[in-house]
């Protein structure tokens, strides 16, 4: 499945660098993630754990280079690209050719002002993805920097995916959180978002 980023403009100023970075990751992991049917796993073993195939306790926290930490599944592997300024987890596979996965994009900003910030993603999202239903958008805070979070449901090259996102402003520097699974699995999924997000801490 060949999926296409989010269109921008390599514009001189304080978006230049979150736009580039959101446009090579945001979507271009859903090309990782959906690289054929979207059927979800089948677990086997009935031991003590969700039925997707993970322990609610096994969790593990990963410390960025970026200024950043956050908890993911132990089984999941990390590559960071610190020159991009991104941080990618992907966990095993759970169908044929599909991984859930999650990456963190942090970038300056300069002064833009956080509504201003939020009101472009909301409209960026919609430019690219013109069927994207917003299923909730919510004030989040964490170490108490306020932000926002928006879930959302859209197909993308004929695949229903669902993204969860977690947008930043902090000291000029915009950090972005973003889930990415397929539209059947969000609801599913929606337990290990939700503890993956909160423990998202600011380390600088």
């Amino acid at each position: 499945m060949t999926v296409a980023g989010f269109p921008h403009r390599r514009q001189e100023g304080t978006l230049r660098s979150v736009r580039a970075f959101v446009s090579l990751v945001v979507f271009a992991t859903v090309a990782a993630a959906c690289g054929g049917t979207s059927a979800p796993a089948e677990t086997e073993d009935p031991q003590p754990t969700t039925t997707l195939g993970f322990s609610e306790s096994a969790l593990v926290t990963y410390t960025s280079t970026l200024g950043f930490s956050i908890d993911y599944p132990a089984d999941w592997t990390v590559e960071e690209d610190e020159a991009a300024g991104i941080v990618t987890f992907t966990g095993p596979t759970v169908g044929p050719g599909f991984s859930d996965n999650f990456n963190v994009v942090v970038g300056e900003v300069g002064n833009l002002l956080p509504v201003a910030y939020y009101d472009a993603e909301v409209q960026r999202i919609r430019s690219v993805l013109p069927d994207a239903e917003i299923l909730e958008e919510a004030t989040v805070t964490i170490d108490g920097v306020p932000g926002r979070g928006i879930t959302l449901t859209a197909t993308q090259d004929g695949v229903p995916v669902g993204i969860s996102r977690m947008l930043f402003l902090r000291d000029g520097t915009a950090y972005e959180v973003t889930f990415v699974t397929t539209a059947d699995r969000l609801g599913l999924l929606s337990k290990l978002v939700q503890r993956i997000f909160a423990s998202f801490r600011f380390s600088d």
